[in-house]
């Protein structure tokens, strides 16, 4: 497992893990266990974070390009293209429905 990060509710778990092709897709299961992780994206992920409105934030790894997807995997739409050589560290929410992006010393609104 690359990257988990915990859901504001305790009940759920998103994170990367690198398969048996060297693929790093986004999971999330639920942390009760009682059902099979799901895959909600097949991007090449660094990290991943649950964001505002049900959705899950992560950074493809090869385009540098935050992306954004519902839970269920559904939706998948491009944020922003990072030009920074730092990665996407965080998430947090902002408010009014909007996701405030942590992205180093840059600070991105969606």
């Amino acid at each position: 497992m690359q990257h988990y990060a915990i859901s504001a509710d305790g009940q759920r778990v998103v994170f990367v893990a690198v398969d048996d092709k060297g693929r790093s897709p986004v999971w999330q299961a639920a942390l009760n266990g009682r059902s099979a992780p799901r895959q909600v994206a097949t991007n090449d992920a660094r990290n991943a974070y649950f964001g505002a409105g049900g959705y899950v934030v992560f950074m493809d790894e090869g385009t540098k390009i935050v992306y954004r997807v519902k839970e269920d995997g559904s939706e998948l739409q491009k944020v922003v293209r990072i030009d920074s050589p730092l990665p996407l560290h965080s998430v947090s929410l902002a408010g009014c429905g909007k996701s405030k992006l942590g992205l180093g010393v840059q600070n991105i609104f969606v």
